[in-house]
């Protein structure tokens, strides 16, 4: 996947499967919206890293937002069940959560707030 500049470390699909959110070590989070409803792509096992899947592909797809905020990595992300709201999870020790569909920042906890 082309956008972030350091690995994804973490994803999640939307309750409705039209974004996928991921977390990167470059200090962002990417939502990602599908173009088409079809399978995001196959899983492949990494040399060496046999308990870990990545995706290889996610067939026509549009980088929509760019999520910044974190001072460290972001290490995961789960959107709330209704898909109005995703949350990450940074290694800086904060949680950020946010509007996806605007790309806002609407509340922020953790001990490195």
């Amino acid at each position: 996947m082309t956008g972030h500049s350091g690995w994804i470390r973490g994803c999640a699909f939307s309750p409705d499967g039209t974004l996928l959110a991921t977390t990167s070590g470059d200090r962002t989070a990417q939502l990602w919206r599908k173009r088409r409803r079809h399978r995001a792509g196959r899983p492949h096992r990494p040399h060496g890293r046999g308990d870990q899947l990545c995706v290889l592909s996610f067939a026509d797809r549009t980088q929509c937002t760019v999520l910044t905020g974190h001072s460290h990595w972001v290490e995961n992300c789960t959107y709330s069940p209704e898909g109005t709201l995703l949350a990450t999870a940074g290694r800086d020790q904060t949680g950020l959560c946010w509007h996806p569909g605007a790309g806002l920042l609407c509340a922020t906890g953790g001990a490195g707030v």
